[in-house]
């Protein structure tokens, strides 16, 4: 019989997940339902399954943790050690790397001590001492035009008679551990010198102004009446008047004025007060004039003066007078002089018209057109008058002594002196009248070192 079924409508129902025969079972399997996530697995004791809870699985990835420590290599860059972190599996992760920047600043480097800058000094050895203001540092050091050199001791001295005298410049620089130098070295200029007269042949080296003094302009005529006023580090645009006791004038340059021809001669730098002291200074006209001379008066200490430029670089005048280690030199010479009745200019180094105890030593006086000391008594006697020393020539004799009608000069001395032979009269290192005492011992001419002649007049 065959019976025919009806086709029933379609119910929505979901579907079932693939169900697998039990063992024995010939029927094929259910396929799955491609709408259902969830695979309920059949246990092969059961046809009833238990549905698993959903799985999500998911990678984790811990980024590596780098520690930089920082490593100078002596050229300022820093290398790193990296130490990679692993999963809970052991694979290696990425990494995330994390450096401390590298040190490129430059150490600043400090002179704690040593000569000031732009003096003078006297001595055997110069020490110079240093500091960085970061630990462990270095020190590079040079003299004048010498290399580089280490000095990690923080300190250097130098030997007079290993750098010399004159002029030197020092420089130092500190370098840390990075290798990072200073850019700006710390540089000091000063002057080796001898205070002994006669040591050393004076020149711009070692009088007026000292290298590495810097000058403040003073614009005028100065004048000092305050006992114990120091004039220091000045460029004078004007004349200088000393009117108290105890002044002194250092590493400054006078410079004077303009002098009316019929107002009378005028000094770039006076002083009759006692106590002065005139120190490392130049005297230089910025009007050269027939009424500018150079130092006048009494009662002074010069010492290291570079007067140029005037009629008589110095002139004394009184007692207790010094004039050392100096460079008196380039006077104004002038055809027609109304001091000398419209004649030419009686230039000298040093006139000295009167006084008692004066000592000029170790001076370098080379071309007076009249004389190098010219010794008149025109304004008091003169005694105790010593000139030794000193390197001097020209003039019409470069050491010439008149009485003027005031009798002998006692106590005169010219001795250890060296001369030269550019005198108008020929041979004439020394005049003096007979009748004047002299004490002239080892004065020698300065090219061959033989016995100077000394002349007497009268």
């Amino acid at each position: 019989m065959v019976l025919h079924l009806e086709a029933l409508p379609r119910r929505h129902r979901p579907r079932r997940a693939l169900r697998r025969a039990p063992p024995g079972d010939d029927r094929p399997a259910e396929p799955p339902d491609p709408s259902s996530t969830t695979t309920r697995p059949t246990s092969p004791t059961s046809t009833t399954t238990t549905p698993a809870p959903p799985t999500t699985t998911s990678t984790t990835t811990s980024p590596t943790s780098t520690t930089t420590s920082p490593t100078s290599t002596g050229t300022g860059t820093t290398s790193t050690t990296t130490s990679p972190t692993t999963t809970a599996t052991g694979t290696p992760t990425s990494t995330t790397t994390s450096s401390a920047p590298a040190d490129h600043r430059a150490p600043v480097t400090t002179l704690v001590s040593g000569p000031a800058q732009g003096t003078r000094v006297a001595g055997t050895t110069a020490t110079l001492a240093f500091h960085s203001d970061e630990a462990g540092s270095t020190f590079d050091c040079r003299l004048d035009d010498d290399a580089w050199s280490g000095c990690d001791a923080g300190s250097v001295a130098y030997a007079t008679s290993q750098i010399g005298y004159g002029v030197h410049t020092f420089s130092v620089r500190a370098v840390d551990q990075a290798g990072n130098a200073d850019t700006s070295p710390v540089t000091r200029v000063w002057t080796t010198i001898s205070t002994t007269p006669g040591k050393v042949r004076p020149d711009a080296s070692n009088t007026g102004v000292p290298a590495g003094a810097t000058l403040t302009d003073y614009w005028g005529d100065l004048t000092v009446t305050t006992p114990g006023t120091v004039v220091d580090r000045l460029d004078v645009h004007g004349f200088l008047r000393i009117m108290a006791d105890d002044v002194t004038v250092k590493r400054s340059r006078i410079r004077g004025g303009v002098a009316s021809y019929d107002a009378g001669n005028r000094s770039l730098l006076s002083s009759t007060k006692p106590g002065a002291v005139i120190e490392d200074v130049e005297l230089v006209p910025d009007f050269p004039s027939v009424r500018i001379d150079g130092l006048k008066g009494y009662g002074f200490t010069a010492r290291r003066v570079n007067i140029h430029g005037t009629v008589d670089t110095a002139l004394v005048f009184g007692d207790d007078t010094s004039i050392t280690n100096s460079w008196l030199h380039d006077n104004r010479h002038y055809l027609v002089d109304p001091n000398q009745r419209n004649t030419p200019s009686h230039d000298d180094g040093v006139q000295v018209q009167g006084g008692h105890h004066i000592r000029i030593a170790g001076n370098r006086i080379p071309d007076a057109d009249n004389a190098g000391l010219m010794v008149t008594q025109d304004h008091s006697i003169t005694s105790d008058l010593q000139f030794t020393d000193n390197w001097a020539d020209g003039g019409g004799c470069t050491v010439n002594v008149a009485e003027k009608g005031k009798g002998p000069i006692q106590g005169l001395v010219v001795s250890e002196n060296r001369f030269g032979r550019n005198t108008a009269v020929t041979d004439c290192p020394v005049i003096a009248p007979a009748t004047t005492p002299l004490t002239a011992e080892r004065n020698v001419y300065d090219d061959t070192g033989s016995p100077a002649r000394i002349r007497r007049n009268g």
